[in-house]
């Protein structure tokens, strides 16, 4: 289902396509990313455009369902003239869908993904992903279990997808290092109760529990954990879940009681002195549309994507081709991006997050769509 054309100034625009789940289980995140890349094409616009040419956004429904999201895109490739980026989704599940199509018509597609089986050059040379691997974030997790307390199981809560196969299969390469057992307890993403996956791991007596769900899952799973007891066990979210605006789902309850929340950039608070001129035109862009519905680092998945295409645009001297795009994100440089400093390589489509740029922390509040966190004790 088409939702919206804006094709921006008059010409012959570049247009970005976005496929996402506007209605549907991930809508809370894809929502967001669209309203961050409409703030992302805006910009763009407002400062000239790209090689003299503007920028249009067209805007599709998969109603969270990676395969018809995939079909969309197809159906937008097959067209004349292609699409000249395309978002598949909020999620690794919509982009592990779309990433083969997007190879076969040679498109450059951008997201928010995180499954580290997307970074294969070879596979999927058209894919490039804006946030960091499941495998730096878990890094970062079991690395913080490991120097707060004495950590020797964690038990795994994810969903039975894509998202849940991404992470488990990075478990051993993460925690191993430093020890740590891990058990695997995946639940089925279309109940509206995981409370039985989460008494699986209770019985296993971890010492911490990592938690991960797209969209309207996460609210799911903070309810679920809470009414299997669990409540009492410290818990770590993933990126997915913290995407999604977790305060507001454990509002008057102690859902968030023990939670830590994975800290990416722009999910804690930056004070406006310390925003420089594109953070400050990001916030602008998405507040025009509209009141946060979400936390602002899911408006950035969007934004970044359209900003690093843009990037890559920029840098292209001669014939506009997504090969030469693909060539340019492969060599751009790294700068003062919303998310991540470091970029693209040949042998990773990926950005590389170094460690300041993933912390762990308890959260008390939102300002700005960004979290305060908790001080230590």
């Amino acid at each position: 289902m088409q939702v919206a054309v804006d094709v921006g100034p008059t010409g012959n625009p570049l247009l970005v396509f976005l496929s996402q789940g506007l209605t549907g289980i991930l809508a809370p995140s894809a929502k967001a990313v669209t309203r961050g890349a409409q703030a992302a094409v805006d910009y763009l616009n407002d400062n000239g455009g790209l090689h003299g040419r503007s920028v249009a956004i067209e805007i599709h429904d998969n109603e969270s369902d990676p395969a018809g999201g995939a079909e969309i895109v197809r159906a937008a490739l097959q067209r004349s003239p292609k699409p000249d980026l395309v978002i598949p989704g909020a999620s690794s599940i919509e982009a592990l869908a779309a990433a083969p199509v997007l190879g076969e018509y040679q498109v450059i597609g951008l997201s928010p993904a995180s499954s580290s089986a997307l970074d294969d050059p070879e596979k999927y040379p058209f894919f490039f992903g804006q946030s960091a691997l499941q495998k730096h974030i878990l890094a970062a997790v079991a690395s913080f279990m490991h120097t707060h307390g004495t950590t020797a199981r964690v038990a795994v809560v994810t969903p039975s997808d894509g998202l849940g196969d991404a992470i488990n299969q990075q478990l051993d390469g993460a925690f191993g290092p430093f020890g740590i057992t891990t058990t695997q307890h995946r639940y089925d993403p279309a109940s509206n109760d995981y409370s039985s996956t989460f008494k699986q791991a209770k019985a296993t007596n971890p010492d911490w529990i990592y938690m991960e769900g797209a969209g309207n899952q996460a609210a799911t799973m903070l309810v679920s954990r809470v009414a299997a007891g669990c409540g009492y066990i410290p818990s770590i979210t993933g990126t997915a879940a913290g995407s999604v605006p977790l305060l507001d789902f454990a509002k008057g309850t102690n859902q968030m009681d023990n939670v830590w929340v994975i800290m990416l950039p722009t999910v804690a608070y930056v004070a406006p002195e310390d925003r420089d001129e594109q953070f400050a035109a990001f916030v602008a862009g998405v507040e025009k549309q509209g009141p946060l519905e979400a936390p602002l680092a899911t408006y950035a998945g969007g934004w970044d994507s359209v900003i690093l295409w843009a990037d890559a645009v920029k840098n292209v001297h001669g014939e506009l081709t997504s090969g030469a795009v693909r060539h340019s994100l492969i060599n751009l440089p790294p700068s003062s991006r919303l998310f991540y400093r470091t970029t693209y390589s040949a042998d990773s489509n990926f950005v590389t997050a170094q460690p300041d740029e993933i912390t762990v922390a308890q959260v008390e509040s939102v300002r700005d769509g960004m979290y305060v966190t908790r001080a230590p004790k």
